[in-house]
């Protein structure tokens, strides 16, 4: 079995080519726009969300069947035709050209795979199988979510706020890592799940104003 290696790519503005327009291209496409990427779908025909999105300006179609030099310029590249035989030309385009390629259906194929995600403001869960069971990549990641919980965007709004204020006021690293280990602990991440963290972060600011400003401490929290 191959190992792959889990990265989250920034695909900000980057060209991302999807061949094919059927239900598995839609949602190739759904996840590459949640990610601001940069759209191009060949496709004789297209449902009917990616032609809306398509009317919103969102993603660029070539209804036409895809064609050697398609992919020459994109950053990924995804063969997602219910053509087995095209796929492969596709996949073997992208890959003669030091391209990353995800071929629909086909493991052995691809140079990456595309993870279960679930997106929740900041948070960013993917998993995956490396290629061996989508359904179970999609069963794991909603117990993930269920696991954790509505309330984790604001707890980490306030979570980023509160390492800033740690690294910037505390100067003894043994006490900083003791406090940003206590806000991440079981205790705090149970309080999260069940929307009831504000004594939480009641005691976090007031142990932070304890270590700056309490007897002892100096301005760099010694």
């Amino acid at each position: 079995m191959r190992s792959f290696y889990p990265i989250m790519a920034d695909l900000s503005g980057k060209r991302c080519v999807v061949a094919g327009g059927g239900r598995v291209a839609e949602r190739k496409i759904g996840g590459l726009l949640e990610a601001g990427a940069d759209v191009w779908v060949v496709s004789p025909e297209v449902t009917g969300q990616i032609a809306r999105w398509e009317a919103e300006g969102r993603v660029t179609v070539s209804r036409r069947e895809y064609a050697s030099g398609d992919v020459d310029d994109a950053v990924l590249v995804f063969a997602a035709t219910n053509n087995p035989e095209a796929n492969r030309r596709i996949g073997g385009d992208a890959v003669s050209l030091g391209l990353h390629v995800n071929v629909a259906d086909t493991p052995e194929l691809c140079t990456f795979v595309v993870p279960a995600v679930w997106r929740h403001g900041h948070l960013l869960v993917a998993v995956s199988t490396s290629g061996t069971s989508p359904m179970a990549s999609s069963r794991i990641r909603d117990r993930i979510e269920a696991a954790i919980g509505d309330g984790i965007d604001a707890f980490l709004e306030f979570a980023g706020e509160y390492r800033s204020l740690v690294l910037r006021k505390v100067g003894d690293p043994d006490f900083r890592r003791r406090l940003l280990a206590e806000l991440f602990s079981d205790e705090a991440l149970d309080a999260v799940r069940s929307g009831s963290w504000d004594e939480l972060r009641s005691r976090m600011e007031a142990e932070l104003d304890k270590a700056v400003l309490g007897p002892g401490c100096d301005n760099n929290g010694r």
